[in-house]
């Protein structure tokens, strides 16, 4: 199906985003338009998370439809950079198939306990885990904050009948991890999309207490991107290298920086012991 039939059968609030997220706007400036014309202030939460939940879908649906877009002559080359790497998504794929062969390799002892992950809605690396044979049997447990992704987490699960995700968590992963005991997960997926400063404690809480089996997983992705511009006092790839360091039972398999509408940074580990 063409994307433009795709499009068309979105409903209008939501055709109404993807198309500012195609024309390059920011989240901060698809928030102030929309806000502004649904007459919606930060005053209503709900109302306002909705539409913040709203832009993080579109902006999905347009890295999942592929779409190569074709923004208007005015937008700067740094935005038109931004929506290539939100259409192919080459970046963050490459992360997908590192970390299939590590869970590959390291299911074998513990497929019998669940992976904690972050799926978003549409459970992107979940779905490409469960193809692989070895990992048929393996369960994931997903946590959502956002109501609206929530929401649709729960009825992707149901109508499409997948079965290897449990029913998901409405709540910070954060606090799930804090209640977690040693050796409880097979696999953890930490694919943050803020920044490190705000993650810190939930990171260090799961490598310090070992809530991944030996042998196990823990993928790990935060932003660089902090508060509009580049944090100058913080070296997000230096305080997240040093934080493993602190542990000396787990070991580095791959790291990597790459652009998912904003600068990122993804570390794959191994708990050894």
């Amino acid at each position: 199906m063409k994307f433009e039939t795709k499009l068309e059968k979105l409903s209008k609030k939501k055709k109404e985003v993807v198309k500012l997220v195609l024309k390059g706007f920011s989240k901060k400036k698809i928030l102030t338009q929309i806000s502004k014309k649904r007459n919606v202030t930060p005053e209503q939460k709900n109302s306002y998370r909705a539409i913040l939940a709203h832009i993080t879908m579109a902006i999905l649906w347009v890295k999942l439809n592929k779409v190569v877009a074709l923004p208007p002559k005015e937008l700067k080359l740094k935005e038109k950079a931004v929506l290539k790497d939100w259409s192919e998504g080459k970046s963050k794929q490459i992360l997908r198939d590192t970390l299939e062969v590590e869970v590959v390799n390291a299911t074998k002892k513990n497929n019998h306990k669940p992976i904690l992950t972050l799926s978003a809605d549409m459970c992107i690396t979940e779905l490409q885990l469960h193809k692989r044979n070895e990992l048929k049997d393996c369960k994931f447990l997903s946590c959502e904050l956002e109501p609206v992704v929530f929401e649709s987490l729960v009825k992707n699960i149901y109508k499409n009948n997948w079965t290897f995700m449990q029913y998901p968590l409405p709540f910070e992963i954060g606090k799930l991890i804090n209640i977690s005991v040693k050796d409880m997960y097979s696999h953890l997926f930490l694919d943050f999309c803020q920044s490190l400063k705000e993650h810190y404690h939930t990171i260090e809480t799961a490598l310090k207490n070992n809530i991944v089996s030996v042998g196990g997983v823990v993928w790990i992705t935060v932003s660089t991107h902090i508060g509009g511009t580049l944090n100058k006092g913080y070296n997000t790839k230096t305080e997240l290298l040093n934080l493993v360091k602190k542990y000396n039972n787990y070991e580095i398999k791959f790291k990597m920086s790459y652009s998912d509408s904003s600068p990122m940074y993804s570390v794959i580990l191994k708990r050894t012991k």
